[in-house]
């Protein structure tokens, strides 16, 4: 529901600034993100630049794939296999 309100502001012309956690919201709602890591600025930019980037999979230590509308997240020591 919070989300459904947010897209609403940002449909409106408001900037929404978030704190997230949750890496699937973030890539999915965000336009803008700024990629933290121990505090200190590792990379920001858009969320396709930043999945380009490799810095989310370095940062969290995962492997990340578009899925449908989502993204699919995984271990870094498991790799995604194309079928």
């Amino acid at each position: 529901e919070l989300l459904s309100v947010i897209q609403a502001l940002q449909a409106a012309g408001k900037t929404v600034v978030m704190v997230l956690h949750d890496l699937d919201h973030a890539l999915r709602y965000s336009d803008y993100l700024v990629l933290l890591q121990e505090g200190r600025l590792v990379q920001s930019g858009t969320p396709e630049a930043l999945l380009q980037s490799g810095a989310l999979e370095r940062v969290f230590d995962i492997s990340i794939r578009k899925a449908g509308g989502g993204f699919l997240f995984s271990p870094a020591q498991l790799k995604f296999t194309e079928y």
